[in-house]
């Protein structure tokens, strides 16, 4: 398997035009550019879709929930995993889990992410999940 994909046979759009009879380079999982067919270079493994767009997806910066999940009902790894996967149907691409600060030292779920973080064996999830976002009052005499 090369570090070097493209994909063609879809209309990609870069979020201002839009490609045709065009390919998407990925290089080490990350896009690199788009070029013409033709210029697809010869070590690039090729990937040929049939039809379609090829889109920038979503970056949502504060997630509370999805697929039925509340995130501080559950700080959980399992409940990361249904928010982006509910998410993901829409487009979203990458996300940040949003806790409350309404909550005690000990229920806070920023203490429950870092477990979180260190479960992530799923590559999707890697991806999806970037991080973590707080919101709320700042808690009274804990500042």
């Amino acid at each position: 398997m090369s570090d070097l994909a493209a994909i063609s046979g879809a209309c990609i759009f870069d979020g201002e035009n839009w490609f045709d009879d065009a390919a998407l380079l990925i290089e080490f999982g990350y896009v690199t550019g788009i070029v013409a067919q033709s210029d697809i270079p010869d070590q690039a493994e090729r990937v040929v879709l049939n039809g379609g767009m090829i889109v920038p997806g979503f970056v949502d910066l504060q997630v509370n929930g999805g697929g039925g999940v509340l995130f501080n009902n559950a700080p959980t790894l399992d409940s990361i995993r249904t928010i982006c996967t509910a998410h993901a149907q829409f487009g979203t691409t990458a996300l940040l889990p949003t806790a409350d600060y309404r909550y005690s030292r000990d229920q806070y779920p920023g203490h429950r992410c870092r477990r979180c973080r260190r479960g992530r064996t799923r590559p999707r999830l890697h991806r999806i999940a970037s991080g973590r976002a707080a919101s709320g009052p700042v808690p009274q005499g804990n500042a």
